[in-house]
């Protein structure tokens, strides 16, 4: 049983969508959080690369963080044709990423 108006039903939706944010950040598009340890060169490096990209473009469409440069490795990383059988240590996986990448240019 309806009781309101369609006048008040429907500036209560206008307000409603007023409301809304017009943009939601990307940050909160994502769902998982995570914590890694990399070593201080990595780090600075990363940090360089941010950096770098910041200063370097003429559009500025959105913040690039070194959380958007480690979620860009992992989708590159998706894109290879990647070995992963028997993988002793990180200097192997390193190796095995070197030859997907040359395979995928071939």
């Amino acid at each position: 049983m309806n009781f309101y108006t369609n006048d008040l039903v429907r500036s209560r939706q206008q307000t409603a969508e007023e409301e809304r944010p017009a943009h939601i950040p990307k940050y909160q598009t994502y769902e998982s959080k995570l914590s890694i340890l990399i070593s201080s060169e990595q780090q600075k490096y990363l940090e360089d690369v941010v950096m770098k990209v910041m200063r370097n473009r003429s559009r500025k469409k959105e913040r690039i963080t070194k959380n958007s440069v480690i979620r860009c490795l992992i989708d590159f990383m998706k894109t290879l044709d990647l070995d992963l059988n028997d993988i002793p240590d990180e200097k192997e996986l390193l190796k095995r990423m070197f030859i997907a990448r040359l395979n995928r240019v071939l």
